[in-house]
């Protein structure tokens, strides 16, 4: 949907101020006529409250079943300035990490930071789970922020090596990291950026991909099951120990990862524990 609005507004040679528009941010004037229309006032009423727009954190877990989480698009109100926004979801992968471990490969963790509009301070706001021994993870844990289309958003992604369970991330490896806006990822093609990560002079530290798309207003859930039979024997002394991760199709063709099941120890006929997961993490609210 970013895609195909970005391409009907390209070449909009719009102003707002003295600041050039940019073209990905005015996907919010496509989706704000679309879905927003001011309730009807009686003669001589007080005009309606607006809604004002601020950025969401991010909390522990997936944080995408709460209802503060959904969707929503704000109308412009020119005396308080509000800026019309809507809530993206980002979602994380890396490829050909630096290897920092000695006997096995890097177990890689993502830390979001996003920049103060009037400080230009950076600050943390979330983190990714930590994937253990992998140069290529596909984080599960998804960043759900609030897309405001006529500002700059700044975001800086940090990759560490996790080597013990300190929250300091001085105690752990530097894996590289990358700058960006928010706009870029949502104005790129499929709204998919690649950015190869730097910061570590005379290295070739792999690359980021990000991947946004727009939150849908589901707020249904979805429980399931699974078990598995006769699985294939891969640990040497003793068997297997399975999980299960679920990918959601994309428009492009690609697949995004959405959910992990934990790990059931040495069987070959493992039984997961039963998971409820939001619709809307599964595809995004689109039953079709």
């Amino acid at each position: 949907m970013f895609e195909k609005v970005a391409k009907e507004m390209a070449g909009f040679p719009g102003r707002t101020g003295d600041r050039p528009v940019d073209p990905a941010r005015l996907i919010g004037a496509r989706l704000s006529d679309a879905r927003i229309s001011p309730e009807p006032q009686p003669p001589h009423a007080p005009p309606s409250p607006r809604t004002h727009a601020r950025p969401m954190e991010l909390t522990d877990g997936d944080g995408m079943d709460k209802p503060e989480d959904m969707s929503s698009v704000y109308e412009f109100d020119p005396i308080t300035g509000n800026i019309p926004a809507t809530k993206v979801e980002i979602t994380v992968s890396c490829r050909n990490l630096l290897d920092k471990d000695t006997f096995s490969k890097s177990d890689p963790l993502c830390v979001l930071y996003t920049q103060g509009v009037e400080t230009k301070q950076w600050r943390e706001f979330g983190r990714t789970e930590v994937i253990d021994n992998t140069l290529n993870p596909d984080f599960v844990r998804k960043y759900i922020l609030d897309y405001f289309f006529e500002e700059k958003q700044n975001l800086r992604f940090d990759l560490y090596d996790v080597d013990s369970k300190s929250p300091d991330l001085s105690k752990h490896d530097f894996l590289g990291q990358a700058f960006c806006t928010l706009g870029e990822i949502v104005g790129s093609p499929a709204s998919r950026l690649e950015k190869s990560l730097g910061g570590i002079p005379g290295k070739k530290c792999g690359s980021i991909i990000l991947s946004a798309e727009e939150l849908s207003n589901c707020r249904d859930s979805a429980t399931m099951q699974f078990c598995a039979n006769k699985l294939d024997k891969k640990d040497f002394f003793g068997k297997s120990d399975p999980f299960m991760v679920f990918y959601r199709s994309n428009e492009d063709g690609t697949f995004t990862i959405c959910h992990k099941t934990e790990v059931v120890k040495n069987t070959l006929n493992p039984v997961w524990q039963s998971i409820t997961i939001p619709v809307r993490a599964l595809c995004n609210g689109d039953y079709d």
